[in-house]
């Protein structure tokens, strides 16, 4: 009970400041940059956050890509 609560007060207290956790990691970067060189994602190489891991992917990008792989 003593570690539960004291996990709870942690993210409760790191919730609170507004910190931002990504959920990928370089590989991820990585793989992202081979499709752009193999001009199935746009290149955002300059910018990586640019690629938008976090958000979700629609149908639409879901066919363009998918069209694009040869």
């Amino acid at each position: 009970m003593k570690k539960t609560f004291l996990i709870f007060s942690l993210v409760s207290l790191l919730s609170s400041f507004g910190i931002v956790v990504f959920a990928y990691t370089g590989a991820d970067e990585n793989r992202a940059n081979f499709l752009a060189t193999e001009h199935i994602i746009m290149d955002h190489s300059d910018a990586p956050v640019q690629y938008r891991f976090d958000d979700k992917i629609i149908r639409q990008e879901m066919v363009s890509i998918a069209l694009k792989i040869k």
